[in-house]
């Protein structure tokens, strides 16, 4: 035991470099981030409502109803973002 260590402290602290702590709630608006396109193309272009926050099992993870869809996906958080709001957008 040379004072290498090689677990999860050791690993953690350079996956989260350069992440953002989004937090979700019931009922927002969401699209595709950047990063979720390129995992997922499918849902590139989607838009959906989150359904239920990542707070049980996978705590990453976000269920989201995908518009036109019957069943929600749980997706991870970083692969979504929110829509930003319309009637803000719109104002002169």
């Amino acid at each position: 035991m040379n004072g290498s260590s090689v677990g999860p402290s050791a690993t953690a602290s350079g996956n989260d470099a350069g992440r953002t702590a989004v937090s979700f709630s019931k009922g927002d608006r969401v699209c595709s981030s950047e990063l979720g396109s390129l995992r997922h193309p499918r849902y590139a272009k989607l838009q959906g409502t989150v359904v239920r926050d990542g707070n049980g099992r996978y705590p990453n993870s976000v269920r989201v109803l995908w518009d036109g869809s019957r069943t929600a996906v749980a997706i991870h958080r970083d692969y979504i973002q929110l829509i930003p709001c319309a009637s803000a957008s719109s104002t002169p």
